[in-house]
């Protein structure tokens, strides 16, 4: 069952990208001011510690000293503008990493076999 789950999750996120169209990142041809413009954004970046309430108390979480929650309009900035991923819907927020750098941490699965997803 969990798997059909992740599968049909999975075919959902990557369809995402074809039914709305890319919005690119902040265009700006110099890399020092795309730099600046990237740690601006990230400044504005509110993670939340302890407990969080997901919108519209749809869940309510306690996370751990190791991890942070950005809300959606955070979460949105990280994925869209400093990123680079399509827009198109909407997420509930993101769990990173206390000391969460969007410019240099890597989130998700990883090639490294310690890491990789169980099937």
């Amino acid at each position: 069952m969990k798997n059909k789950i992740l599968g049909a999750a999975l075919a959902l996120v990557c369809a995402v990208p074809f039914l709305h169209p890319a919005e690119p990142p902040l265009a700006t041809p110099d890399p020092a001011a795309r730099l600046a413009q990237l740690r601006k954004l990230i400044s504005e970046l509110k993670p939340q510690s302890g407990e969080i309430v997901l919108r519209g108390g749809l869940a309510k979480a306690t996370l751990p000293p190791s991890l942070r929650y950005l809300n959606p309009t955070d979460t949105q900035t990280v994925l869209q503008k400093i990123w680079g991923n399509p827009g198109g819907g909407q997420t509930l927020g993101m769990l990173v990493p206390d000391k969460f750098n969007p410019l240099t941490t890597t989130v998700g699965p990883s090639s490294s076999p310690s890491r990789r997803m169980a099937t």
